[in-house]
């Protein structure tokens, strides 16, 4: 069988031939067959996507069945017959759904997780003892004469309404400035690879096989050298490019409001920190920790400074006992004197000479 024939609901991904996935091993899962939500513009929320991945994450709480191939078999019949089944009626005795909540919950607790993924494990819970909650019950009261038309073109006309709204803009980057949008939306007519580095700072990264180019608010390129200080001065920008080059940087996250920092929180207690804006300069906002707790009190001291959008990066040093951190970020610091050297070689895609 032709790989791009293969239409499971899970498919292997990375490799050009199967055989490959032998030796070379998987890339990534690619997740097929989702039904398509009527209610959603795009044919599916995010709130369904983020409940995929708690499920994917959950399921690592499960135990391998002995029998691999005698559980897939079932599985695949408990699906035909859910399937086949009308809309508001019970999941089947055989369907266990217990050991799947239990999952979920234990994930939640295990990560210290907020309360946007208990509602969705809630939802699932719901879903599972009340069969009106679901997507197919929720479409019964729209079918007239055995037929879904009237409501899909009701739905068809409010989308292409919705499309039309504000034409020029670029759909799912509204956030973004419309001369970044306009970029963007060119970019992919021509086949462009893009990653969005920052998209409060309006940064990208366009490539086209060998050939990239870093791009701020729409004009500012390797044309206008004032694109270089720009990636430099943002901390987030700075880690991507230079991690892309080869070069080592912290591992770490950025937060654009209290609650999401509190919320990261529960990941890296007992760790040595470091907590710090992203657009800074003269280290003024910047805070180092051997032990949790002061971290958790600068974040609340960090929200009342006078910046338009604070974000803060909390970057996890790991290898460092408690009383060599210090001396650590001592040397972190007087190293920085030469991202500029390293970033201004990176852009310009040539040997950095010291």
């Amino acid at each position: 069988m032709r790989k791009k024939e293969f239409y499971s609901a899970v498919r292997f991904r990375g490799q050009k031939v199967n055989r490959s996935f032998l030796d070379k091993g998987i890339t990534y899962l690619e997740f097929r067959n989702f039904d398509l939500n009527p209610f959603e513009r795009i044919g599916i929320s995010q709130t369904t996507m983020d409940t995929v991945h708690l499920l994917l994450l959950a399921f690592l709480w499960l135990d391998t069945p002995e029998n691999v191939d005698q559980a897939l078999a079932q599985g695949h019949a408990l699906n035909e017959k859910i399937a086949l089944s009308h809309p508001l009626e019970p999941l089947p005795s055989e369907a266990e759904t217990q050991n799947i909540t239990t999952a979920l919950d234990q994930l939640v607790q295990h990560f210290g997780l907020g309360d946007y993924h208990r509602g969705l494990v809630k939802q699932v819970k719901d879903a599972f003892s009340d069969s009106s909650q679901t997507l197919a019950a929720q479409l019964l009261p729209h079918i007239k004469d055995k037929s879904l038309s009237d409501f899909a073109l009701d739905k068809a006309l409010a989308y292409h309404d919705y499309d039309w709204t504000a034409h020029y803009a670029l759909k799912g980057y509204e956030e973004m400035e419309l001369s970044t949008q306009m970029l963007l939306f060119d970019a992919i007519q021509k086949g462009l690879h893009f990653e969005i580095l920052d998209e409060q700072d309006q940064f990208l990264k366009l490539w086209h096989k060998d050939h990239v180019e870093y791009v701020k608010n729409g004009n500012m390129t390797s044309k206008d050298n004032y694109v270089v200080p720009l990636a430099m001065a943002n901390k987030t920008v700075t880690k991507k490019i230079l991690a892309d080059a080869g070069f080592p940087v912290p591992a770490g996250d950025e937060f654009t409001s209290l609650e999401q920092g509190l919320a990261y929180y529960p990941l890296i207690k007992g760790k040595q920190i470091v907590v710090k804006p992203k657009i800074n300069q003269l280290r003024s906002g910047h805070f180092h920790f051997s032990k949790s707790l002061p971290a958790l009190i600068t974040i609340r001291k960090l929200s009342r400074l006078p910046l338009q959008k604070i974000q803060l990066f909390l970057l996890k040093n790991l290898s460092q006992e408690p009383n060599t951190v210090s001396s650590f970020w001592t040397g972190v610091v007087r190293l920085s004197s030469f991202v500029s050297l390293l970033m201004l070689s990176v852009m310009a895609n040539t040997p950095f000479v010291n």
